[in-house]
């Protein structure tokens, strides 16, 4: 009896011993299951672009930082008209930040007001496909596609690289009555004339195929006023091949290329920014500036 109550009481320690085990094997299992923690979601990145102005170097530009949701590309690409034109360059970027990314470029197709686009590697991996599968990032649906100015480096014009009607010693800038539009600025042809809100007092930013639709108005001397009711100084703007534009208050003036017939006005409100040029002066003053070169500007005055 003794020896069968001494293995009574074994079996009753091995069970409180198996019990234990069990017990703490249950603790620590719940204890880490409580120590765990939800993964957090990784935040959604914004793509940009930060662009400065600057001068062309060894024909490359450097873009100050890039930030781009997956792999992509940056590409900078010519002004056409106030929207992206003709790629010059493009650069390889990674997902995330990027900074001082330099794009080697085409010198000699850039314009002085350049955008810098970034796109998606969509495509085929490392080959650049802007017009196929590589579209161009967006935030808010709309493209990153930061413009900058170009203040210098690039090559020299020659007089037979830009577009335009061949100019005459003598212009004269006169009133056409517009039903529609009121008193407006014409040619001496009666054609008439516009401005671009991308210009500024002295300084013309259509270059390129823009040329061709808007041909500028060019003289080879002082344009004169032909009509008393113009309120408004006539300039010189000289442009970046040596030609001498017509300026009306230091903006430069262009006729339209479907402007078939003296009259006509279908260039008025072009992409928001083509305008005819009204006789009585700007609805906001525009201040008269000299050309940006080293010839000075040249004003007249209605002849009482």
């Amino acid at each position: 009896m003794e020896k069968l109550s001494m293995v009574n009481r074994r079996g009753h320690g091995m069970m409180k011993l198996v019990g234990l085990i069990v017990l703490a094997v249950v603790l620590a299992a719940c204890s880490s299951g409580g120590s765990q923690t939800t993964p957090q979601a990784t935040p959604t990145m914004t793509s940009s672009v930060t662009v400065n102005d600057q001068s062309v170097a060894d024909s490359s530009v450097t873009i100050a930082d890039v930030l781009s949701g997956g792999p992509g590309w940056i590409a900078i690409q010519a002004d056409n008209n106030g929207q992206p034109g003709a790629v010059l360059g493009e650069t390889a970027v990674n997902n995330g930040d990027n900074p001082n990314v330099v794009v080697k470029i085409d010198a000699t197709k850039a314009t002085l007001v350049m955008y810098a686009v970034l796109y998606s590697d969509a495509g085929q991996i490392g080959t650049f496909e802007p017009t196929g599968a590589d579209k161009s990032q967006t935030v808010g649906g709309q493209p990153v596609e930061p413009i900058f100015n170009v203040t210098g480096g690039l090559p020299p014009s020659t007089p037979t690289a830009t577009p335009g009607p061949t100019p005459t010693s003598f212009v004269m800038v006169q009133v056409f009555p517009s039903s529609t539009l009121g008193a407006i600025l014409m040619d001496q042809k009666g054609m008439t004339l516009y401005y671009s809100k991308h210009d500024s007092p002295g300084q013309s930013y259509c270059t390129g195929d823009c040329l061709v639709t808007w041909p500028p108005y060019l003289t080879n001397g002082q344009p004169h006023i032909g009509d008393s009711s113009i309120k408004g100084e006539l300039g010189v703007y000289i442009r970046p091949d040596g030609r001498q534009q017509v300026t009306f208050n230091g903006l430069p003036l262009y006729t339209y290329s479907q402007d078939k017939n003296p009259g006509d006005t279908y260039g008025q409100g072009v992409d928001g920014m083509w305008f005819v040029v009204p006789a009585g002066g700007f609805p906001t003053p525009t201040p008269t500036v000299t050309a940006t070169s080293a010839t000075p500007a040249v004003t007249s005055t209605p002849t009482p």
